[in-house]
């Protein structure tokens, strides 16, 4: 096995400084401040920090560093990773949506999350804390028992079909710890 670990997640976008607020605001993370070297480096390149084609966020504490990368190329098609976020209650859904993230799925059958895009089109899901008002959740979500978790982290594994699948319910809210990066198929 490789001793390796997370050192960052890279956002390909056309507006790095937009969308790196975005997402700091998102996740709880912080855009990096720039240093008087950083500025003067910028100006030679013709850049301001709101033009820096290379934006990056920092964790608040330990955990990868998102970087937003100005590309030509615009977006096209379904992101093949995607980021999951826990919000704290219903609302924050609204709050994304008024900083410009759209809602491409509401909460729909045994999925009981939205999947939203942020303002460039990057697809990611968003978990709201809280029981649905309109219906209970179902149990039984299959999702591969090799992984040792469920892929929602509302769901832990509670026990393993005879065709690898696994059955699983509602976490107990205490057990649902907010993940930095989920990566999804």
């Amino acid at each position: 096995m490789i001793a390796s670990h997370l050192r960052s997640v890279v956002f390909d976008c056309h507006q790095p400084a937009a969308l790196a607020r975005f997402w700091a605001e998102t996740l709880g993370y912080s855009v990096r401040r720039y240093d008087g070297e950083d500025i003067a480096r910028l100006q030679e390149q013709g850049y301001t920090p709101e033009t820096d084609p290379s934006v990056v966020i920092d964790p608040p504490a330990a955990g990868p560093t998102i970087w937003f990368n100005r590309v030509p190329d615009a977006k096209s098609g379904k992101n093949r990773v995607h980021l999951d976020v826990n919000l704290a209650n219903h609302g924050d859904v609204d709050t994304l949506v008024a900083r410009g993230a759209r809602i491409l799925r509401g909460p729909a059958g045994s999925e009981d999350w939205y999947i939203m895009a942020d303002p460039e089109g990057n697809e990611f899901c968003a978990f709201p804390q809280g029981r649905w008002p309109h219906r209970e959740p179902s149990s039984g979500t299959p999702v591969r028992a090799e992984s040792g978790r469920p892929r929602s982290p509302l769901w832990e594994i509670e026990g393993v079909r005879g065709d690898g699948l696994a059955r699983t319910r509602r976490a107990a809210p205490e057990s649902r710890l907010r993940p930095i990066l989920t990566v999804s198929p």
